[in-house]
């Protein structure tokens, strides 16, 4: 991402005079927010490699392992199966 996509994305979302005035700020929050999305990319990215190796094995995928990658996948998944038993 270019500094003029980050200047023109921030004025879209309406930090007009903000971009004025704090324009540094703001492109190391874009930064910030860009490698974030990154990580969590090449976290879902690593998941679903070990996915694939665990769906490629000739033996049934043990609960354990299967279990972690949900998890892996859907880090919220743990707190929603809990939240779902205490209804």
């Amino acid at each position: 991402m270019t500094r003029d996509d980050i200047i023109r994305l921030a004025k879209e979302a309406g930090f007009g005079e903000l971009m004025d005035a704090w324009p540094l700020p703001l492109e190391r929050f874009a930064a910030l927010v860009a490698a974030a999305e990154q990580n969590e990319c090449e976290r879902l990215k690593h998941a679903m490699r070990e996915a694939m190796y665990l769906l490629d094995q000739p033996e049934p995928i043990p609960h354990a392992a299967f279990s972690k990658l949900l998890c892996a996948l859907n880090p919220d998944l743990p707190s929603a199966i809990r939240a779902r038993g205490n209804k």
